[in-house]
């Protein structure tokens, strides 16, 4: 099963692992350290390199063939889309960061797979949120806490938010913070030990999460909790009790982001702008709309092929009098504009698949690892869900999430092939000892 195979990786020798440590220092270079890009591209480097000698060394295969095989694909598309896009230049520079993730991602998915450690690689992802709000606090100095403390006047603005001082945008910081509260989360639900830190921890990241003002990733966080609460109740009467103190606790903070200056000055104006009382909306939100209206047109132009990789820009700026050269805001349709339905299907391909897999799995695991499933279940769900409203394939944390929960599935989908094979034996076993008994 999953979570026995998980629970023996885990149980190792106690003598440090050269590549778990290679792994972990790559993974957190790459999301906390890009004020200093020497550091992640050695930690990348050394992170690939100690996957490669780790499956050349015990002689394993890697079984990524349905990875590999679509994400190289998009690849492959989104050089292709140069030939026909009016901006090439544009495609050709996006579509070397593709590669970048899919080559992490494959070597990621392949060490869960031959290790079968997906935990780790969550605990890396935990511990790389963790650095990176320790460098966000210690680089980003006092009267920027101060500003991003106070009342927001543009909500259509970075101004007077955090992120900029780790080479992240709000937006993007405040994703990572959100998935990374909820792993903390997981993980205290999941293990035993250091509760009250794993408290401390996702209040701090949950804290640093409100200062940033993402209304998508506070809405991301608050939906994450919901849906591992209810999913892992054990009886409908919890069921209740749980959708119960959720609402409650929903009410609750609605009413303190309104009525509490601080957290009104952060969250509440900006969700206050989401539609005022006489129906309108703010700029941000309209702007948003206007921009997935455009991707549209231009997806109705040219619904196999896209317009080309990353140029959605291009339109939206020259064509349609946009305020700048920008991305869509929303991956669905910045990849439905640049890369039609072709690439829109082959960049889901992985994430509903492994969303599929862990979906039946959820509904044949016992008791016992329910929990265990139910927090990838609730991460593969947010991923998706998360891309209505901000864009997924630039964000190294996002894919090598990805290719954790794809790992995760690979080794759910054998599980259940290696149960059925130990059945049929058994099976077979029982009946030819009965027909030696007659």
């Amino acid at each position: 099963m999953l979570t026995s195979s998980l629970a023996t990786s885990s149980e190792r020798g106690r003598q440090v692992d050269i590549t778990k440590v290679m792994i972990a220092f790559g993974i957190i270079a790459t999301v906390a350290l890009r004020n200093w890009p020497v550091l992640v591209y050695l930690g990348q480097a050394a992170m690939l390199f100690a996957i490669i000698v780790r499956m050349l060394h015990k002689r394993r295969t890697m079984r990524i063939g349905l990875y590999a095989a679509w994400y190289g694909f998009f690849v492959l598309w989104c050089l292709l889309s140069t030939l026909w896009a009016v901006d090439p230049d544009s495609a050709l520079s996006a579509t070397t960061g593709v590669i970048q993730f899919v080559v992490l991602g494959a070597a990621i998915a392949a060490y869960i797979v031959a290790e079968r450690s997906p935990f780790f690689l969550l605990d890396c992802l935990a511990w790389s949120a963790v650095v990176l709000v320790i460098v966000l606090v210690a680089l980003t100095p006092l009267d920027a806490w101060q500003q991003a403390l106070a009342e927001t006047q543009n909500i259509s603005s970075s101004a007077n938010r955090i992120g900029a001082t780790v080479q992240y945008h709000p937006n993007a910081l405040a994703r990572i913070l959100a998935v990374g509260a909820f792993i903390w989360l997981y993980k205290l639900k999941k293990e035993k030990g250091r509760r009250l830190f794993k408290y401390i921890v996702i209040i701090a990241l949950t804290f640093i999460l409100l200062v940033t003002k993402s209304r998508l990733s506070v809405i991301l966080f608050a939906a994450l909790v919901l849906l591992f609460m209810i999913i892992t109740a054990r009886s409908i009467g919890k069921f209740i009790a749980r959708l119960l103190l959720v609402l409650g606790v929903a009410l609750i903070l609605l009413w303190a982001l309104y009525n509490v200056p601080v957290l009104y000055n952060t969250v509440g104006v900006r969700f206050e702008g989401l539609v005022a009382v006489d129906g309108a909306v703010d700029a941000s939100t309209s702007t948003r709309e206007e921009m997935s209206n455009i991707a549209f047109i231009l997806f109705q132009r040219a619904p196999f092929t896209g317009v080309g990789f990353e140029n959605f820009a291009y339109y939206y700026y020259y064509e349609f009098a946009g305020w700048t050269k920008t991305y869509a805001h929303n991956t669905i349709s910045e990849l439905s504009a640049d890369l039609g339905i072709v690439g829109l299907i082959s960049y889901y391909v992985i994430p509903v698949w492994s969303l599929g897999v862990l979906m039946r799995r959820f509904r044949l695991v016992g008791r016992a690892g329910r929990i265990e499933v139910s927090g990838l279940l609730v991460l593969a769900l947010g991923q998706i869900g998360a891309d209505f409203g901000s864009i997924s394939y630039t964000s190294e944390y996002s894919q090598i999430l990805t290719a954790v929960l794809y790992g995760c599935a690979v080794l759910a989908k054998s599980d259940r092939r290696e149960s059925k094979l130990l059945k049929r034996n058994m099976n077979i076993v029982g009946n030819a000892h009965g027909e030696e008994i007659r």
